[in-house]
């Protein structure tokens, strides 16, 4: 898995990952998860940290990116993110 960091867009290429997939930025992606979960929404992942950034590569020095993935009502996989 590689990011790059294009201005405000974030490039993720991954091995084996779907052709397209939209991230959606949440300031605390656990509450954002549970609030899906009471509305009946699959989650696909749960939160988890993928990315702590201890020299500020992307941004500030000890910030942690997290995603958790859910299918929306047409079976489309989209994604929360931090």
């Amino acid at each position: 898995m590689v990011f790059f960091d294009l201005g405000n867009t974030r490039l993720l290429i991954e091995k084996a990952a779907p052709s397209a997939r939209l991230y959606l930025r949440v300031s605390d992606i656990h509450a954002e998860t549970a609030r899906l979960k009471t509305l009946n929404v699959e989650i696909v992942e749960e939160p988890q940290l993928i990315f702590s950034d201890s020299t500020g590569t992307f941004g500030s020095p000890g910030a942690e990116v997290w995603i958790s993935a859910f299918t929306d009502s047409e079976g489309n996989t989209l994604c929360l993110i931090t």
